[in-house]
């Protein structure tokens, strides 16, 4: 396969949750994707966007709603089927061809678990990095590397709703756009497939 080398893709996930362990018979489940797109060579934030899904395995609890402010009734009227959202990325942003990145580790692994779970095809390419850890490899940062925290630490501060999958995305590729404009696009090229020339076509829309 081709991959293409124009955008980095940021990505947040949310999902039901609850003020201790699970209720019985309910699980954690992903219940929103947010991805940032960021453009290599302009160092411009150029696509954004959300999807929520509906749960089949679990309810959003009012501590959920509290924390991510997604109600039932949002992804009982907005939400889409998790298949829906694995289509949905790949026909906007290309997911299985791109570089893409996350704050912290987590992202992946509940993807990849909700993929199992229902047997969907992963949407994502394998080439997955920890931006988190970029960052604190890059600006020799060690402590307070929460997102939040980080946005102020580079002076840019939170625009958003916290715990929302398109907010955190979109501020995570602020700091993605942050490391670019002051370390160059080569914190991330080192992390692209190496000996595959770009795909010919990299028009995203």
């Amino acid at each position: 396969m081709h991959y293409l080398q124009d955008w980095v893709l940021v990505v947040d996930l949310e999902a039901t949750c609850w003020l201790g362990p699970p209720p019985e018979g309910q699980r954690n489940e992903v219940i929103e994707i947010g991805v940032a797109a960021l453009d290599l060579a302009s160092a411009e934030i150029v696509k954004r966007g959300t999807v929520l899904i509906r749960p089949t395995d679990s309810e959003i609890s009012p501590f959920c709603t509290e924390l991510t402010h997604i109600t039932p009734e949002m992804v009982e009227a907005e939400g889409v089927s998790f298949a829906d959202a694995c289509a949905w990325l790949l026909d906007e942003y290309a997911a299985d061809r791109r570089l893409w990145v996350s704050w912290g580790g987590d992202d992946p692994k509940m993807m990849m678990a909700e993929c199992t779970l229902r047997g969907q095809p992963y949407p994502f390419s394998s080439y997955h990095q920890n931006l988190r850890k970029i960052y604190a490899k890059t600006t020799k940062v060690k402590h307070g590397l929460g997102l939040s925290t980080t946005l102020e630490a580079t002076g840019l501060g939170f625009e958003g709703t916290p715990h929302r999958g398109g907010d955190d995305a979109y501020n995570t590729a602020r700091i993605a756009q942050w490391l670019v404009q002051h370390y160059t696009t080569g914190v991330f090229t080192r992390f692209l497939p190496k000996n595959d020339p770009p795909a010919q076509d990299t028009d995203p829309s």
